[in-house]
């Protein structure tokens, strides 16, 4: 059950089950508020405060890393400036020839403060949503979470473009 934490607008946001385990954060009609309760359309009650969207991607191999200069279309299709090195692996014996060793998260924390919540009582759409928390500063898509990741050299921009949407 719900708790209600202040008397006005602090609600329980909950979200099927599932949806903090690897489901879509930025799906807001999934919630939905009933008093001091929110139920999604299927019945289901899950505490969500704060859900998180998590995938798993492959992690590159650190004894046959390589940095790489990507083309500039890609760089200009992924949001990254010119001159940015992205790394692979070559693959050696320790990753059995795959360049891959090891998996690594890749991330989406949404926090719904009050313009959030007020946007899902008024049923605007995900892309509103997001478009908001981007705007705003402060919340990392899949998509930026696994660019950074790929920047710092953690993981291939091709396992980041896998198991991400485009923002």
């Amino acid at each position: 059950a719900a708790t209600k934490d202040f008397q006005l607008d602090r609600r329980s946001w909950k979200t099927p089950p599932g949806e903090g385990r690897g489901g879509h954060v930025d799906d807001p009609h999934r919630l939905q508020p009933v008093g001091d309760v929110v139920m999604t359309g299927d019945g289901h009650e899950a505490a969500a405060d704060a859900p998180l969207a998590q995938r798993l991607g492959r992690k590159i191999c650190q004894r046959c890393k390589e940095a790489y200069a990507p083309d500039q279309e890609t760089l200009q299709h992924l949001g990254l400036k010119p001159g940015v090195k992205l790394y692979k692996g070559k693959g050696c014996h320790a990753c059995n020839n795959t360049g891959y060793k090891g998996r690594c998260g890749i991330f989406e924390l949404l926090v719904p403060d009050f313009e959030v919540k007020k946007m899902v009582l008024g049923h605007a759409s995900a892309d509103e949503i997001k478009a908001y928390l981007v705007k705003k500063g402060g919340f990392d898509t899949l998509r930026r979470d696994g660019l950074r990741k790929a920047v710092e050299g953690i993981t291939t921009i091709e396992q980041v473009i896998g198991v991400s949407q485009n923002d």
